[in-house]
């Protein structure tokens, strides 16, 4: 390594010395016309040429490629070590304190920003653009392959839930899940695995930005070597959006092992529940915060439930597993209107409860937008408050009113046909 980054170096140095020489040669008034005419045959593309085609450079060029074999190695090899011995404390971990990750992943990235600096150390373009593709591609198949066989084996509450895939999963895994204790194991290394797959996206990113500039600072890269550099490093981001793509499918098992009992529940006795109601009812439910008692044990289930993911998890993946939960949730709700018959009163009540899980949610991570997700819900919910048709043809056409655009035509048309406020001539008077 010493030896390849001296020869980039003394290689340098020729080159700069020719070009100097020459132009020195070019501006000496004093030579002939004879010897004024030698340096003029010389650009700067034949010095470039003229080293790269000498026997030093040739030599230097086969130490590169080994050493690239020999870094090559040691960085797979060292990674799979790492993930041989990568563990969790169980034992003394506090599950609802704080989020879980494993030792493996900063053991990979300290082992991959060593190889990297090594690299640039040498002071070759070539060297550094070969690594940065060998760690993109032990990250993208070692570290991705282990992290997807954990998520895999999906996350299970008990010993009665774990179904037939999961347990074929488990056992491709070489996990036998025979105990709670077992299933607990489980719970922590599939949490955990999601855990890994963020941190490591922060790292990808921050390793794309200090390689940058520790490459840019070192001056290797020649004009025509930027465009393939850069062609390199977005490698980086394509592995970030890959790691992510993974996250969001572990999110979609945790909703469906944890939280889709929970939205079916709500969903079943939103559907049982009738929606035909008068004020009196409305007066009533005023007692219990304008809620229905199947939306307040909803609520307050999703509250327990979230509060030690929350903590579990990363910031981000909670975030995740937020908008994965309020897009079944709407989807699920939407699906159920056409189950139920509204008057004006339970069009006000559905309006209402849409709006309060809203603002549940929203309340548990501010930093994150789920209004869109419940847009043709609060679309609806308006639209069954109204009391004749010309208000709702006004509502649906109105400037701005975006959220018309949401909903099938098909779909408003039928949703209406449940609306008993409206006659069937009111019906032929919508205008979609």
């Amino acid at each position: 390594m010493y030896m390849i980054n001296r020869n980039q170096t003394y290689l340098n140095f020729i080159s700069n010395r020719l070009m100097s020489d020459i132009e020195a040669a070019k501006n000496n008034e004093k030579v002939d016309q004879r010897q004024d005419e030698l340096p003029v045959r010389f650009s700067s593309q034949d010095i470039d040429s003229l080293i790269r085609d000498c026997t030093l450079s040739h030599v230097i060029h086969d130490l590169d490629s080994v050493y690239v074999l020999f870094e090559e190695y040691f960085l797979k090899e060292s990674i799979q070590k790492a993930i041989q011995l990568d563990a969790i404390d169980i034992d003394h971990k506090d599950l609802d304190s704080t989020a879980i990750t494993s030792s493996m992943l900063d053991d990979i990235f300290f082992i991959i920003k060593k190889c990297l600096k090594r690299a640039i150390s040498c002071g070759s373009a070539n060297v550094i653009m070969a690594i940065i593709n060998h760690c993109t591609i032990v990250l993208e198949t070692i570290f991705y392959e282990i992290i997807q066989s954990r998520i895999k084996c999906g996350y299970a509450n008990a010993l009665s839930t774990l179904d037939l895939a999961n347990a074929y999963n488990a056992l491709q895994a070489g996990r036998y899940l025979q105990s709670s204790n077992d299933v607990e194991q489980m719970k922590i290394m599939f949490i955990c695995a999601l855990n890994n797959l963020d941190t490591a996206c922060e790292y990808v990113n921050k390793l794309n930005q200090t390689i940058t500039v520790d490459v840019t600072n070192s001056g290797v890269l020649q004009k025509n070597q930027i465009d393939l550099f850069d062609s390199c490093l977005s490698n980086f981001s394509s592995l970030a959006s890959k790691f992510r793509m993974l996250i969001q499918s572990g999110m979609q098992q945790l909703f469906a092992a944890v939280f889709k009992t929970i939205v079916k529940s709500m969903i079943d006795s939103f559907i049982s529940t009738s929606h035909t109601l008068n004020d009196e009812d409305i007066i009533t439910y005023e007692v219990s915060e304008g809620l229905r008692p199947f939306i307040q044990t909803f609520l307050m289930t999703m509250n327990s439930t979230l509060a030690s993911f929350k903590k579990q998890l990363t910031a981000k993946n909670f975030d995740t597993l937020l908008t994965v939960i309020s897009a079944e949730i709407s989807n699920r709700l939407y699906k159920a209107l056409f189950k139920c018959s509204f008057n004006k009163f339970g069009g006000f009540q559905l309006d209402r409860e849409v709006r309060a899980i809203i603002n549940f949610l929203t309340s548990i991570s501010p930093t994150i937008s789920l209004r869109e997700y419940f847009s043709k819900l609060k679309f609806i919910g308006v639209i069954f408050t109204l009391e004749n048709i010309n208000e709702i043809n006004d509502y649906i056409h109105s400037e701005g009113n975006y959220n018309a655009l949401r909903v099938n035509p098909n779909e408003l048309h039928q949703l209406l046909r449940l609306y008993t406020e409206l006659s069937p001539n009111d019906l032929r008077k919508i205008k979609l």
